[in-house]
């Protein structure tokens, strides 16, 4: 069993990561998350964004504020319920996700090298 304090390893491999994605594509790692969701999914409410990545409410807001002001999502009325937004990727949000692909090999790169090092 690994206990928590064990991950030390793990979270500076994290870390790490996040520092490089936020340096090389100005997106932090829950704004990624977030695209890759809705290059996943193709269109998503923002309570729907929130339910699939854990997040509350306002935080779901902030980063669809963030993504939409970078130009990489757009939004549009629900056809179904017109109080609802619904949200999707653009062609610049597409290319996003096409440069930042290879970071989830990469981050498990970084993983599996700590792993090694602790062994």
């Amino acid at each position: 069993m690994i206990r928590f304090c064990d991950l030390i390893e793990e979270y500076r491999a994290i870390n790490e990561f996040e520092q490089k994605l936020h340096s090389t594509s100005n997106l932090c790692v829950n704004e990624a998350i977030l695209l890759c969701l809705l290059h996943k999914g193709n269109s998503l409410s923002a309570s729907e964004i929130a339910s699939q990545l854990f997040l509350p409410a306002p935080h779901v807001s902030k980063l669809i504020k963030s993504l939409e002001k970078k130009g990489y999502i757009s939004r549009k009325i629900d056809k179904i319920d017109k109080r609802k937004m619904i949200f999707s990727l653009n062609n610049i949000g597409v290319e996003k996700i096409q440069q930042i692909s290879a970071y989830g090999v990469e981050l498990a790169s970084l993983l599996s090298n700590r792993k090694i090092k602790t062994l």
